[in-house]
Formats: C-alpha cells, sequence, structure tokens
C-alpha cells in the first residue's frame, strides 16, 4: 500500500502544490475583501488539486499497463482500492485547512 501511495504522491505533490499556491496567492492579493466568490473560486481549486492529480496518476497506470501489473502481485483489491482513494483523501484534507 505504501509503495503504491509513495509511487502516485508526485503527482500531488507537483500538481496540489502548483494549485495550493495559486490559492495561496488569490487568498494573500485579495485578503481585505473576502467575498462569496472568492470562496467559489477557492473550492473550485480544491477540487483541481484532488481530481487533477489523480486523473494524472490513473493516466500513467493505464497507459504502462499498471493495472495488470498489480494484479498480478499478492495485493488484495481493498488494499489497492485504499491505496487509491488515501492520497486524494489526504489531499482534500490539506486543502480544506489551508482553506479554513
Amino acid at each position: 500500500m505504501i509503495g503504491i501511495m509513495r509511487r502516485n504522491m508526485v503527482y500531488y505533490l507537483v500538481y496540489g502544490g502548483l494549485f495550493l499556491f495559486i490559492q495561496a496567492a488569490m487568498w494573500v492579493v485579495a485578503i481585505e475583501r473576502l467575498s462569496p466568490a472568492l470562496a467559489m473560486i477557492s473550492s473550485f481549486y480544491l477540487f483541481f488539486m484532488v481530481v487533477v492529480p489523480a486523473m494524472s496518476a490513473e493516466a500513467i497506470e493505464e497507459k504502462y499497463g499498471g493495472y495488470a501489473f498489480l494484479a498480478s502481485l499478492p495485493l488484495r483489491l481493498e488494499t489497492v482500492v485504499m491505496a487509491k482513494f488515501a492520497l486524494p483523501l489526504i489531499a482534500l484534507a490539506a486543502g480544506t485547512a489551508f482553506g479554513l
């Protein structure tokens, strides 16, 4: 499980870090005028911070046949699914904590 998460962590650090940086810059620029529109745009960045890395990791898995390799390993299906969903949930929690 840790190996799968470590392989996908690169996408979350690069893409998630980029969207988090853009969100932080947006909050710094508009710190004097907080509005519902700013909160909505911030939620879109949070969505992108979770979805874009997950889609990138899945595209690479499909391109190089990663799922066929995972099926040949002595892993339970639940372990693979938990490893795939753990990083998006961690990214969502980190983005939400940053937004609060």
